[in-house]
């Protein structure tokens, strides 16, 4: 999936409910490379 995928995600939730509630949502998520990600990336969907 593009990381532009996940970057629009993490903004979006900054944006329309806090900064503070997408890095909760992101340590939730328990991902591997700790919600790092690059808009030109490629990452796994699951």
């Amino acid at each position: 999936m593009l990381g532009i995928v996940f970057t629009s995600l993490v903004e979006m939730l900054e944006d329309n409910i806090s900064p503070e509630f997408a890095d909760e949502v992101l340590v939730k998520a328990n991902l591997e490379n700790d919600g790092a990600f690059t808009a030109v990336g490629y990452y796994h969907f699951q």
